[in-house]
């Protein structure tokens, strides 16, 4: 017998008795599923709708769009400064553009979360992954002819958003001894939070991150590139322990709290099970260079290095999120010597006892780049072993950079080099390098202009060639299983 038609019954999709003959099965008031599928229509909506969201905030303001991709936009909000209050401060507001962009930053919101507290991640300020739709934002789909949310919708979400004031605000006893959101500290989650208005991204993931202002490797690659000039060896080890540090907390998350101070990544001494964790999308453009900073001694001539964009970042099977990582960070560091972004990570050498992908900076076209440390170049030598479980460990590779870092000088290389490794020459290279890496040169040197922040192609993309060709690079299967490593590096 079929289910008895009721009149004035909330239609429940699992329940076969509650249907309508005559009406169409309303959606639900969601509002999160309205991206237009193309690209070009998307992208200004969103910057329309971020910069509509800070016209008339009387705390922060819209400044311009740093990168828009495939999959999300980035751009930059500026504190407004007033008379009691000169901080120039800056903050990071991603948003996504596509269903993918959603569940990406979902993923990205999660990590940052997780390594809250690393020094050499970019600093979550405050997120929301699917914020909850305000009353006004109902009320302006309402008026919508082609939204299908209700008057009534609008209504219930205003009365419970009146009640939700009410309770919050409390009894006048209440609010005497209620911290006043004045009293909170410039950073605290809550308060940016509040100020910036981001419940009005309804529906949407909306993650908001430190600014770090002295661009990208990419960029310092570039100008490299246009002064025709090589990156100092005592400079490349101090951003090789940036980049190793980052791995580190990607093992062992520091776990600090929101809106406390970042910690330098160490192994811990009580060494638990790691978190293989593994970025995926490490390129010249995901890493980024901090304001400078004197907490931390090693920050003394170049500003911190930070992983940005975790969209794609995942947990691997044991044994090779680190290894990953760190083989990403050892081609990073080529493109550095190198000065390129795209350099040949396919050609296999033999290099003492050791068969390496590091082809490009060891004998026999280790002469391209004499001044370049031989130490180093070892180093990178070994974590580019065509065998990823004979690279250099995690711990090994951390206590070899932290010794480099604290013991080299400029006395430590030949004649050749030291000229090139002098505390002097190094805070100027950096200085015109790094920190002046926001001003467009106009001194007339031939080459290309610095390219976009955050263009590139993740360099684990670059993989899959050489690690499914007549075996090119071992690895122990007998671990995961026959088919585990094509699929792995397939996948990634």
């Amino acid at each position: 017998m079929p289910p008895k038609k009721r009149a004035h019954v909330v239609w429940n999709e699992h329940d076969p008795t509650t249907w309508f003959a005559n009406e169409q099965v309303r959606q639900l008031p969601y509002l999160a599923d309205k991206h237009f599928n193309d690209r070009n229509l998307e992208l200004p909506r969103v910057e329309d709708e971020i910069f509509r969201n800070f016209e008339g905030n009387i705390k922060w303001k819209f400044e311009k769009v740093i990168d828009a991709g495939n999959f999300g936009m980035t751009a930059i909000v500026r504190y407004k400064r007033t008379r009691f209050d000169r901080a120039d401060r800056r903050f990071v507001i991603k948003r996504s553009i596509s269903i993918e962009g959603d569940a990406q930053m979902k993923n990205e919101i999660q990590w940052y979360n997780r390594l809250r507290g690393a020094e050499h991640i970019a600093k979550l300020i405050v997120s929301d992954d699917d914020p909850v739709p305000s009353a006004a934002a109902y009320e302006a789909a309402a008026a919508d002819p082609q939204s299908s949310i209700t008057v009534d919708d609008a209504a219930s979400a205003i009365a419970a958003e009146e009640a939700a004031a009410s309770r919050a605000k409390g009894s006048l006893l209440d609010r005497m001894f209620t911290r006043s959101r004045k009293l909170r500290k410039r950073e605290d989650p809550k308060r940016i939070f509040d100020e910036m208005e981001l419940k009005k991204f309804a529906g949407w993931p909306v993650l908001i991150l430190e600014y770090l202002p002295n661009g990208t490797l990419g960029r310092l690659v570039d100008r490299a590139v246009r002064d025709n000039t090589a990156i100092p060896n005592r400079l490349l080890w101090y951003i090789y322990l940036c980049l190793v540090r980052a791995c580190v907390a990607m093992a062992y998350p520091p776990g600090e709290q929101a809106g406390s101070q970042t910690v330098l990544e160490t192994v811990p001494m009580h060494r638990f099970t790691p978190l293989e964790l593994a970025h995926r999308s490490l390129h010249l453009g995901n890493i980024a260079f901090a304001a400078a900073d004197s907490r931390f001694s090693e920050h003394n001539y170049a500003p911190a290095a930070k992983f940005i964009d975790l969209g794609v970042a995942a947990e691997l099977p044991v044994g090779w999120g680190i290894r990953t990582n760190l083989e990403d960070v050892a081609i990073i560091m080529i493109c550095l010597i190198t000065k390129t972004r795209t350099p040949n990570i396919h050609i296999q050498t033999q290099y003492n006892d050791t068969v390496t992908l590091a082809s490009d900076i060891v004998p026999p076209n280790d002469k391209n780049y004499p001044l370049l440390d031989p130490e180093l170049m070892d180093l990178i030598a070994r974590s580019r072993n065509v065998n990823l479980l004979e690279c250099p460990s995690l711990e090994a590779t951390l206590t070899t950079i932290e010794n480099a870092v604290k013991n080299k000088t400029a006395a430590s290389f030949t004649s050749q080099r030291a000229p090139f490794e002098t505390d002097a020459y190094i805070k100027d290279f950096v200085q015109r390098m790094v920190f002046n890496a926001d001003v467009e040169p106009n001194d007339g040197l031939e080459g290309p202009a610095p390219q976009d922040e955050h263009v590139g192609p993740p360099l684990r993309s670059q993989f899959r060639g050489p690690r499914q060709s007549d075996g090119a690079a071992p690895i122990d299967r007998g671990i995961f299983g026959p088919d585990f490593a094509d699929e792995l590096f397939l996948t990634i």
